[in-house]
């Protein structure tokens, strides 16, 4: 038995497949005929596999769902909308940007990210064309800006209603909006049988690259599940300002590899409490030192 996430693109898809020995595998596959019949000629009745619900997902799963024991459709939802609509409204306001320095104004980008700053830009040094041009930007971008604030609310609404939301609120860099991600993308915590199988799924692992009989291992894999990694990155650097054991986990693994890899393995290790803390039931007390409220114990705390 082996679990397997896939992340599927348009022409191929890469698959992470971990045994129940702990070992991991990555390969990419062509998205063809003859390269999904290689992959599903891999495959066990008793292997699960996991996959985010994408254009092609019902045509990956229909090809392949007789070759396994079980197959998880994962439903990102408004979190990844939420994330388009971000990176669109940057590409908009990075193009306000550019105008002001082809006219020689150092303006910093922050500026922009009000309602405020936006509706009270000056446009006496631009052209007629440039005018309509940030006009027209703008609009889009305070579009956005509102089309933004209506998916928190939505999304903080939904990730309310979830199993382990009050959990994972009191950890300390974990909001409304990255509890609704990591809930999201875990769905049942019980189909992963420890920690590090989630961290497999998340592919928070090290790469694994084989060539006839060498193993090459170096950084995360970065494959998976995005959203979730830039998530658990963003919640570790805040945690390590809260947390002395995360704290003291980060500086110890930054004096040793630098503060690139030291801040990896910190949201490794943050996404083990996130893990425990579904699995369990647990509700902080006092996140700073590790005391739950029941039985006011510290949580375990392993380096």
């Amino acid at each position: 038995m082996a679990y397997i996430g896939v992340d599927l693109h348009t022409n191929f898809f890469t698959i992470c497949r971990l045994e129940t020995d702990g070992s991991e595998q990555f390969e990419t596959f062509q998205l063809c005929a003859n390269d999904l019949e290689r992959f599903c000629l891999r495959l066990s009745a008793d292997d699960e596999l996991a996959i985010e619900a994408t254009g092609n997902s019902a045509y990956f799963r229909d090809e392949v769902i007789s070759c396994v024991g079980r197959i998880v459709v994962v439903n990102p939802g408004l979190t990844q909308t939420r994330d388009l609509l971000v990176k669109q409204r940057t590409r908009l306001l990075n193009k306000i940007h550019a105008l002001f320095n082809r006219h020689g104004i150092k303006i910093k980008k922050e500026k922009f990210t009000s309602k405020r700053s936006l509706e009270r830009i000056n446009m006496d040094v631009f052209s007629k064309v440039e005018r309509i041009e940030i006009t027209l930007v703008r609009d889009q971008a305070l579009s956005l800006t509102q089309a933004i604030k209506d998916a928190d609310v939505e999304i903080e609404r939904f990730a309310a209603s979830l199993d382990g939301f009050e959990g994972l609120l009191i950890i300390k860099g974990i909001g409304s909006r990255t509890a609704a991600i990591f809930l999201s993308a875990i769905g049942n915590v019980n189909d992963f049988e420890d920690e590090n199988k989630l961290a497999a799924y998340f592919c928070i692992v090290p790469r694994v690259s084989q060539s006839n009989e060498t193993d090459h291992r170096g950084r995360i894999t970065k494959r998976g599940n995005k959203l979730v990694r830039t998530a658990l990155v963003q919640c570790s650097l805040i945690a390590i300002r809260y947390s002395g054991y995360l704290n003291s986990y980060y500086h110890r693994i930054k004096g040793r590899r630098g503060s690139g890899k030291a801040i990896i393995a910190t949201a490794r290790k943050l996404l083990k409490i996130i893990y425990d803390t579904l699995k369990n039931g647990w509700i902080f007390k006092d996140f700073t030192t590790f005391t739950l409220a029941e039985n006011k114990v510290p949580a375990g705390q392993t380096s």
